[in-house]
């Protein structure tokens, strides 16, 4: 299985949201398999100081039978131009599956001032095993 979205452009970051990215919506989910999705874009904070930019992180829908088994976030932090983001989060999926779940990244403001710009978003879904 093989799933791609993604966003072509440039946009603000909206803290406490998808911030009008693309979600991945996966289907035909094993008891047992391992799902690695990958997050790249790019971003920019809007000040260059150590308090600006935001966190962002892969996330499930509440009913999703699948469990991360490595880091879900990230950080984009005083950037004084764009830069590459990347996180890749490997998921088990588990026993008690309906072979169906949702992933989309969201954007907080944790301990920056949570603004930011966003451009050309790409989430891609890919079976281990």
């Amino acid at each position: 299985m093989v799933v791609v979205v993604s966003k072509v452009g440039a946009w603000d970051v909206v803290a406490g949201s998808s911030s009008n990215t693309p979600a991945l919506e996966l289907t035909h989910l094993k008891p047992g398999s391992f799902i690695k999705v990958t997050a790249h874009f790019g971003a920019q904070s809007h000040m260059n100081n150590v308090t600006s930019g935001f966190d962002y992180s892969l996330t499930l829908d509440s009913e999703a039978d699948i469990v991360a088994l490595t880091p879900t976030t990230q950080i984009c932090q005083a950037s004084s131009g764009w830069q590459a983001c990347l996180l890749v989060v490997v998921y088990e999926v588990l026993s008690s599956t309906d072979g169906e779940a949702t992933v989309q990244l969201m954007f907080n403001k944790g301990d920056l001032d949570g603004m930011g710009s966003l451009m050309n978003v790409t989430l891609l879904a890919e079976t281990l095993s």
